[in-house]
């Protein structure tokens, strides 16, 4: 039963924490996780195991990457009927910002919802008592690491799905910035 239960706990411990917003994610040799935006804050060491997440990119920060100014986005090289194509793109970039609100919204719920698990991953492990007293003390406590584990793996799957937006949502950027 306790190597159950220990196992449980290595599955807590090996949470992987999702970061945004072009974060990079590394463990460091005493197990704390640390995010920074800028990769020359990585320690050479732990370079070679860094995950990074997508940041949300605006149909202005792409048209700086290119050289252009926002303004010159909005307006459309195509020849217009009347203004049509005018009208379709700035519906575009509008539709394309509302998402982004959306996007970011969304991220900072995640964000929150990260933060709440690892408080209670955190309560969860202080509470841990040295050797269970009873079989049922054992149980009771494996059975909150499961919910937690059932908890984290749901989040793990909205935070997949949130990248996943992320990137259809960049690469509609980027073709309107072409």
């Amino acid at each position: 039963m306790r190597l159950i239960v220990s196992g449980m706990l290595m599955c807590v411990l090996l949470f992987a924490a999702h970061g945004y917003a072009g974060v990079y994610q590394y463990t460091d040799s005493e197990g704390r996780t640390h995010y920074t935006d800028d990769y020359g804050n990585i320690p050479e060491a732990y370079r070679q195991n860094v995950e990074s997440r997508p940041e949300i990119r605006s149909v202005q920060q792409t048209s700086e990457q290119a050289g252009k100014s926002a303004p010159d986005q909005q307006k459309s090289d195509k020849p217009s009927e009347d203004g049509k194509a005018g009208a379709a793109d700035e519906e575009e970039a509008s539709n394309l910002s509302e998402k982004a609100k959306k996007l970011k919204a969304r991220k900072e719920k995640l964000q929150e919802e990260y933060e709440q698990l690892q408080v209670e991953k955190e309560r969860l492990m202080n509470n841990r008592p040295e050797k269970f007293t009873s079989k049922k003390k054992a149980q009771e406590y494996s059975e909150k690491v499961d919910k937690l584990n059932k908890r984290i793996d749901d989040y793990r799957k909205r935070a997949e799905a949130y990248e996943k937006e992320v990137e259809v949502y960049n690469a509609k950027v980027d073709k309107q910035s072409d």
